[in-house]
């Protein structure tokens, strides 16, 4: 899977898990705004930045931070204490689910082992999903889909697809609209951009630039990073024929996404209550 999909994956299994913890220690003492917002921080674009559409020459600027939602008067955030032993394993899980996540796409080899436990857990994770969406036959039957000459290729132009289909229904799965959360990822990504080299943190600083996860919901972006594809393999001949069949089967390969996104999200969220329950 591509960028957008990765951190949803990683927010709703993060998410998952704290409420579920929080549930089990202390939730009854927790406003339903505070709970969402208690694994990770919160941030919105500013107000200069303007949504433009249908061309991917839009211009964005950086993200700002804005500060975390209070829990209402009168229902006071409880302390770790009162969240009861373990409560330090989940907050911050979604951040660093996420920002792992992120980071994954520009390391290879061994997993850092003086990273912190949270951003391990989201490096795995986002190599377990593209494990499992590589081998899942919902995502093959999509593949089968590409002519001939394509589909060698295709599990790298569904991660791509599969982005600008997200972005396209986004309302249906998540609470948050898409420019806030991209804009929040890209922030704690930000953050912890000094753990790559230095091609890792040029590619990361040219995605938020871009703002590119958000900007996946126009067809101009999602048709950018195809063609980015062919270009890095030196099949710039197959531009032609991509471009052909991903107007026709668009309609299909949406259908598919239908089927096979809630997959890898329970398939994540497995992941992280194991990972979570091996640690005691």
């Amino acid at each position: 899977m591509n960028f957008l999909a990765h951190c949803l994956i990683a927010a709703k299994a993060g998410a998952t898990e704290a409420a579920a913890h929080l549930s089990r220690q202390a939730a009854q003492h927790l406003p339903s705004e505070a709970l969402l917002s208690l694994p990770t921080a919160a941030y919105v674009k500013r107000p200069d930045q303007s949504e433009k559409g249908g061309d991917a020459s839009h211009t964005t600027t950086k993200p700002s931070k804005v500060a975390r939602p209070t829990a209402a008067r009168g229902n006071p955030k409880p302390s770790s204490a009162e969240l009861g032993n373990g409560c330090d394993k989940v907050l911050g899980l979604t951040e660093g689910l996420i920002v792992g996540g992120l980071l994954g796409d520009f390391i290879k080899g061994r997993v850092p082992p003086g990273w912190p436990k949270t951003l391990q857990w989201g490096v795995r994770l986002h190599r377990r999903i593209d494990a499992y969406s590589n081998a899942a036959p919902e995502l093959r039957r999509s593949s089968a889909r590409f002519p001939p000459e394509l589909r060698r290729f295709a599990p790298i132009f569904i991660d791509i697809i599969a982005d600008h289909c997200l972005a396209l229904d986004w309302a249906n799965h998540h609470h948050e609209a898409l420019p806030a959360f991209s804009a929040r990822c890209c922030n704690m990504a930000a953050a912890e951009a000094h753990r790559l080299d230095g091609n890792g943190r040029r590619y990361l600083s040219w995605l938020i630039d871009e703002d590119l996860m958000a900007g996946y919901r126009y067809r101009s972006v999602m048709e950018r990073g195809l063609l980015s594809v062919t270009r890095r393999l030196a099949r710039q001949h197959l531009n032609g024929s991509l471009l052909n069949f991903v107007d026709g089967a668009l309609p299909s390969l949406k259908a598919d996404f239908q089927v096979y996104f809630p997959l890898l999200v329970a398939h994540g969220r497995g992941y992280v209550e194991d990972s979570l329950s091996k640690q005691g």
